[in-house]
């Protein structure tokens, strides 16, 4: 009778040499054929997971074709979307950061723009003013400007369409904080915001 002497273990040894575990990939059996001589048939298994490789044994076995793929689920689908579009944000950031500090008018300097993901952080420099000098009203009355423009522009719209946000920073000329604030979607279906929600 016939044997099967070591294909397993050289195939698996030859694996193990480039970093790669193939056990159980070699199998030998002996058949007899109409004759009734024997024969020897060997027969290698292509690495994949032991579930994989019961169903297209099945699959074979039945004549019938390998099993279609899941299609992805719609939410993984816009998952992935919002996924390269903040990418998008987080590479427009670093371009537009390596253009900075630049003066925007007589008493603001933009210094820094950073984004992690599509939520934005905008550093700026307020020239000629101290914290002391600001007044409180003045600080509600700029957060309510920015979010006017924000809530009416399409782009920044885009963004918190992705769930992003604009975080606003003010300092004065020694660096000092003056106010921070940040706007999001539901900021913009405020009372008084130029545009409701935004929507994907």
């Amino acid at each position: 009778m016939a044997r099967c002497r070591g294909g397993g273990r050289f195939l698996a040894r030859r694996w193990l040499g480039v970093g790669a575990l193939l056990l159980g990939a070699s199998a030998c059996k002996v058949e007899r054929d109409a004759a009734g001589s024997e024969r020897l048939v060997t027969q290698v298994a292509m690495v994949r997971p032991a579930a994989d490789r019961a169903v297209a044994a099945n699959a074979v076995v039945a004549g019938a074709s390998a099993p279609e793929p899941p299609q992805p689920d719609e939410t993984d689908v816009r998952s992935q979307e919002a996924a390269a579009y903040c990418h998008q944000v987080e590479v427009q950031a670093l371009e537009t950061n390596d253009g900075l500090p630049k003066r925007l008018d007589r008493d603001t300097m933009s210094t820094r723009v950073m984004a992690y993901g599509c939520d934005i952080i905008l550093e700026y420099a307020m020239l000629d003013l101290a914290v002391s000098d600001v007044a409180v009203n003045g600080v509600h009355a700029m957060r309510g400007e920015v979010r006017e423009k924000l809530c009416a522009d399409r782009g920044a719209l885009g963004v918190m369409a992705h769930g992003g946000s604009f975080t606003s920073v003010y300092r004065d000329e020694r660096r000092a904080l003056i106010d921070q604030f940040t706007i999001a979607a539901e900021d913009c279906s405020e009372p008084g915001s130029a545009q409701g929600t935004p929507t994907l």
